[in-house]
This record gives C-alpha cells, structure tokens and sequence, in this order.
C-alpha cells in the first residue's frame, strides 16, 4: 500500500463457459456384410467421446455380428465436470445377411445342334434375397470378370453367385460345361461375330483429402470390327467415398453407378462421368467392370479397370495451395486482399510439428506498401495460429508449430487479410507462393500452388505443382473485372435424307467483364464431338455473323484441322455488355445413331495482352460461370423398317420390362418366338398390334405353358413375316432379368 508500484501479472488461467462442441460422426462405409468390418470417427471434440453404445474414444470400430439397421451416435463429455454436449448427427449402418449359396446342376451338356450352352439352366430356383439376382464369373472369386454373354457358353467351369440388393455375395457355386460335338450341321459361336469391349476408369486426382470431391470418368470402347449391342457397364461406390453426382449417360441405385449404351460401333468409345467425395481417410479402389452385352465378347482381361485414391504412403507427404479472394477497395488506392492457406496430409503418417511460412515483403515490392503492423491469423482443426504474424522478414511463421498437428487425409484452411497500399506502386500484378514444412525440415517442404487443389494434375506428387497465386489490382480498369462468356444452342435439325441431318448451332459470345476485349475467338473441335464412325462436314459458306458484327467469321472452319470460326485480328472485339451471336451449319451422315453429340464452344480474347476465355454454357443465355455442353439428339426416323429391341429385363422394376417391336407403318403379318431348343414359345395374336407396336411381356402363349413367372432368362430366336415381303426376318432376343 506504499507508493504506486505494481507487481508483474499473474499467470493467465481459461475459464470455459458453457457446454462442449457438439461432435460430427462420419463413417468409413455404412453398409456392410456380415464379416465386414467399419469404423466411426467423431471430430469437434476437445473433452471425451461418448457413443450411445457406452464405448468411449474418438474412433468406434464395428464388426457387426447380426444383420439388420443399426444407429450410431455420440456425446462429448467435458474432463472438467460433469458437463456434456447435444447429440452428434446420427449415422445408420445396414448390415446384409448371410446369402444362401445357389443350388445349381454340377455339370450340363449342349443339346445338338447347338454346341453352347445357357447358363441359366444350371442353376435351379431364383435367388434367395430380396431384389438380388444371379450373377457368373470366371473364378470363386465375384471380383473377377463376369460372363457377359451366360446364354450362349463354350466348355470350362463357370462360378455362379447370389448378389444381394446392398451388394453381399454368397460363396460360388460351380457349373462345369461339357460341350459334344453336333457334327456338321452343329450350331456354335461365330468367330467373326465376336467383340472386344475395353473399360477405363481415371480420376482428376490421385490424391484427395477427406471432404473433398473426386471427378471420375470411365471410357468404354469397342476394339472389335462388329458392333456391340446392349452394353451395361457398372460401377460399385466403394467403401471411404460416398456419392456426389453423376452424368447425363448413368444412373445410381443401391449403392451403384451403371450405363446402359444401346449400341457401340466398330472402333467408337463412349463416355460417361460422375463426382465422388472422400468421407474417410485410406486407400480406395474405384473399380469399372463390363456388366453386360448381347455378344460374345471373347476378351476378358480388359473388361475391369481400377482407379487408387490414396494410396498409403510409407512416409510423411503434404499438399499446399493458395487462394487471393475478392479484393476490396478501402481508400485511395488501398486495398485489402483475403488469402486462404490450404494444408493436406497426402502421406501415411499423422504429422505434429507443421510450420507453414508467407513472406509478403518479397510479395509486395515495386513501391507497394503493407500497411499492417500485425496480421490476424485464424486455422482450423489441430493447427494453432501465430498471433504475432507480420509477414516480414524474422516473423513469416503463420503457425505455432510446437502445437500444430494434421492427421491422415484431412485438409485444412488458414486464413489472413493484408491491407496494401499502392500509392506508389509502380505495378499492379504480384504473385504469392507459402511453403509447409514439417518439424523444421525444410526436406520435407511443399511450395504453394495456385486454387485450392495442391494436385491438380492428379499425378500424385505435390512437389511438381508450384504455381504461384496472383494478385491482380487491375488499375486500368479501375480493380473492375474482365471477362468473356458463350453459350451454344441448335436452332434447327433439317432432314436432308435418310442418311443425313442439317444441324444448325447458334453460338452467343459476350463482354461480361468491364473492360474492351479484342482478338475474339470461337473454336469448335468436331471431332470430339462426333465419334469416328459418324461423318461430318461444315456447310461451305454456313459461319455468319450479323452485318453489323465487329466479330470477323473464317471462312476456312472446318472442325477438324481448322477449329477457329474467327479471325481473331484485334478489329474483332467486344466492347463492355456487348452480345454478338455467330451461327454454322454442320451435316451429320447419322448411320442410324441418333447420339446423344455433346459439343462446348471455347471462347477467348485479348486484354492489354493478358487471355480471357470461357467454355460454352448450353442454351440461348450467356452465363459466364456456368460450363455445360450442348446435347444434341437427332429426331431420327424409321419408315421403313421394323425397330426390334435385342433384349429386355422383365424384372418389374419399371425399366425395359417390355419387348417392344415398333412397325413403323409396316404390316406384319406374323411373329414368332422360339426358345433355343426352337420350340414356338409365342407369337403375335390377332388385333394385338396398338398406335404401331405390339410387345411381349416374357411370358409363353404356345405349348409348354411357365405361369406369370414366364420364360427363363436366357436367349430366344424370332421370325417375323413383313407383308409383300417374300424374305422372312430373323434375329435374337436376350431376355436378363
């Protein structure tokens, strides 16, 4: 109480107020067979894990001993008290039942004069499950390659399976095929009919953190001379990932990604894409199979295909990218610039001790000036912000590196904002790389690259993607942005003849930006666009534009060798909000392919030397951030002959159930089906042909009589008279429930 001296202060004590976080619970794969095992792991959490089982601990692991729907969820539990938090979000897990192994005939023989067999007669009943269905392999394994053509098989052994509807399997059952000989007048596979189909699947990134998202794309093509028909290629979402979108040409149910592609000519290749998210960390293996064909494709090794996401690296690897968002005007040529930071562990290990650095004196020279004495730094998950940040030289630490830490898989953010004054700068572009370290192992560094993917040509190294993040101030346009958008559209389908179509596109290009664009260009690549065994050409003299178009057509564009509809001189511009539109004409030598043809137009132009460009949105608007393709279906037509679908799934699931023939203005006077023994196993009755078509619904209406249930699976021959026409058509038809 003498005098006015004060003592030092006292230690700091944290008093928390209030209740814990509320923990988020992912899970690793929510539908499991029994034997399978899946772990949870609840995040947010800074006391004690407690799940509704009673088991404590951050990570649940699960080995379900019975079948059924189990819920799951958890509590955080402070150490300090006997507070607690809401309950996490719940995560439902079904576990699938054991599946009954199928009852098959060990061995069956051919019937002369066919020296193959139908798989389907070796086995006996349908399957046990609920939805499942039959499915035979190459091996005792249903990870092998599966026998796409079961009705028309030589001799070997073949595995046949039960798949449940949420995907368990039964053990194999195996069905030896003993073939005689028929002689001469034998009925066996032509060779010359063969096909070869050929399945790929690749993804964007090789390495993705958990919550991020995956592009997959799988291509199937035809490496045969014959044409396939009936194609049905599946994708199984494997455990770690679950599913975000898919493409116009797929589907998703049960857990699966399919493509039914009716027909794939001799050489041609179709493509089909879909969106994954990583919800856990560790390996996953995306695999592409060939479900599906209606002829025998006699190569089986190029029918699967697999894709690795994440695959365990024995050391400690980072990912490290950078993104300048939206500057913001605070003054006379001050300027505030946020950055996000983002940290992944691609390696195998967690890693402690992670130090990540930005030096924004070597960013910002030329008279810039930083007019921040200490910049706010804000991280998530286990990394601890450096509160004395500066971002000058002697505190370039953007973290306390004793106390950070990231686990296996996850991605993590760091965010800033540095006012910067340009008063008397004489530049108005810089560019910005960090660097992530571990344990003050410089060895062990990864440099930023620009956006928010540290990878991003998927190549699985990190290292070799260091693009520096710009910052653009953008003085003469007064920190305005600049840019281009597209849009392309069809306008008119004109039948030429039955071979050909006049197709007509209408491209809009437009200044969206705030600043004059010159040396516009349009480009068009037809040939991907078209498959090899479509022909095309543009129509001489179809690329217009308006007469009082500042845009300069080419009159050379042919979509092949010369893809520009331009000529992109800098008279050809577009000043502020200004539309132009351009129009050509493609002629499309269809072969009975009606597409779908996917198109995008890639616009560019010049801006005080820098590149703006824009991949078309579809439709008959500009909208500048909107990238989708333009999906043209040609109105084919078929006047003079009868449309006979290949096969049908009678299986009730309101998808191709029927065997629909279409007469296109034809009389038929008969039509016949026989089973592959060629006893008449229906035919059309009188009056039963409706609005030009008639159907078969797979059950028998002659002789041997097979209930509602009707005709086993397998393949069937057809006959069918056409009036006036002296030559009787036949084909087969695949019935596959």
């Amino acid at each position: 109480k003498l005098g006015d001296c004060v003592s030092k202060s006292s230690d700091t004590l944290s008093v928390t107020v209030g209740t814990p976080s509320r923990p988020f619970v992912t899970c690793r794969d929510n539908t499991l067979c029994l034997g399978e095992s899946t772990s949870l792991t609840a995040n947010g959490c800074t006391g004690t894990i407690v799940w509704n089982t009673g088991q404590t601990g951050q990570v649940l692991s699960l080995i379900p001993s019975t079948a059924g729907k189990f819920t799951y969820s958890a509590i955080c539990k402070s150490n300090v008290g006997t507070c607690v938090s809401d309950t996490s979000n719940k995560i439902v897990i079904t576990v699938g039942g054991k599946i009954t192994t199928p009852t098959v005939i060990a061995e069956i023989k051919n019937s002369c004069p066919f020296e193959t067999v139908d798989l389907n007669n070796g086995v006996v009943g349908n399957p046990t499950s609920t939805n499942g269905n039959f499915e035979f392999h190459t091996s005792n394994s249903p990870n092998s390659a599966i026998i796409t053509s079961i009705g028309s098989v030589t001799a070997g052994d073949y595995y046949v399976f039960e798949r449940s509807a949420i995907g368990c399997y039964s053990d194999a059952a195996k069905i030896k095929v003993k073939i005689t000989s028929c002689g001469v007048n034998g009925i066996r596979p032509d060779s010359t009919k063969f096909i070869d189909l050929a399945v790929k699947i690749t993804g964007n990134s090789s390495t993705v953190p958990v919550g991020e998202k995956v592009n997959m794309k799988v291509v199937v093509s035809n490496l045969s001379a014959n044409t396939a028909n009936n194609i049905v290629v599946r994708n199984i979402i494997p455990a770690g990932v679950e599913y975000v979108s898919v493409g116009s040409n797929a589907v998703v149910n049960s857990g699966t990604i399919s493509s039914s592609i009716p027909s794939l000519a001799k050489g041609d290749s179709i493509v089909y894409t879909y969106v994954l998210k990583v919800v856990s960390p560790g390996k996953v293996i995306n695999k592409v199979e060939l479900l599906k064909v209606d002829q025998t494709d006699n190569k089986l090794a190029n029918n699967t295909n697999e894709f690795i996401l994440n695959d365990p690296l024995s050391g400690n690897m980072l990912g490290i990218s950078k993104v300048a968002g939206e500057i913001k005007t605070i003054g006379t040529k001050q300027y505030e610039v946020p950055f996000t930071i983002y940290v992944s562990n691609i390696g195998g290990n967690n890693i402690n001790k992670l130090q990540v650095q930005d030096n924004l004196e070597t960013v910002f020279g030329g008279g810039a000036k930083i007019l921040d004495t200490k910049i706010a730094v804000t991280a998530e998950g286990g990394l601890v912000a450096n509160p004395n940040y500066t971002g000058r030289p002697g505190n370039i630490n953007l973290l306390i590196d004793s106390l950070s830490n990231i686990k296996i898989g996850q991605k993590l953010a760091i965010n800033f904002k540095v006012k910067i004054d340009l008063t008397n700068s004489t530049v108005s572009q810089f560019y910005n790389v960090a660097k992530a370290f571990i344990n003050g192992n410089e060895k062990l560094a990864d440099y930023s690259t620009n956006g928010t993917a540290f990878d991003p040509d998927g190549n699985g190294d990190p290292s070799d993607n260091n693009q520096p993040s710009p910052i653009d101030f953008n003085f003469t346009a007064e920190g305005e942005k600049k840019a281009i958008g597209t849009s392309l559209s069809v306008i008119e389908m004109k039948e030429i003849d039955e071979f050909s179509y006049n197709v007509t596109y209408k491209v809009l290009v437009k200044n969206v930006g705030k600043v004059l664009i010159k040396n516009i260009q349009l480009s068009d690549n037809l040939t991907k666009v078209f498959p090899d065994s479509i022909k095309f050409s543009v129509e001489p003299g179809s690329v217009t534009a308006s007469k009082t178009s500042t845009l300069k057509v080419n009159p050379n564009f042919n979509g092949v060798k010369d893809l520009n509809l331009l000529i992109a001189d800098s008279t050809s511009k577009l000043n502020v909000d200004q539309q132009e539109m351009v129009t050509f004409t493609v002629k499309v030598f269809h072969l009975r392919n009606s597409g779908p043809y996917f198109n995008s137009i890639l616009a560019n132009g010049l801006v005080n030397g820098e590149i703006v460009s824009d991949s078309s949105n579809t439709g008959n608007e500009v909208i500048a951030e909107e990238n989708t393709p333009n999906v043209l279906k040609l109105p084919l037509t078929n006047v003079d002959k009868l449309t006979i679908p290949s096969g049908f799934s009678p299986n009730g699931d309101d998808a191709n159930d029927a065997f629909i023939v279409k007469t296109n203005g034809l009389t038929v006077e008969s039509f016949e089906v026989y089973n592959r023994w060629g006893h008449l196993v229906w035919k059309i009755s009188e009056n039963e042909i409706e609005e030009g078509k008639f159907e078969w619904d797979a059950t028998s209406n002659q002789g041997l009589r097979l209930g509602s249930d009707g005709v086993p699976d397998g393949t069937y021959y057809y006959s069918v008279k056409i009036l006036n026409e002296d030559k009787i058509r036949t084909g087969f038809i695949t019935v596959a429930r």
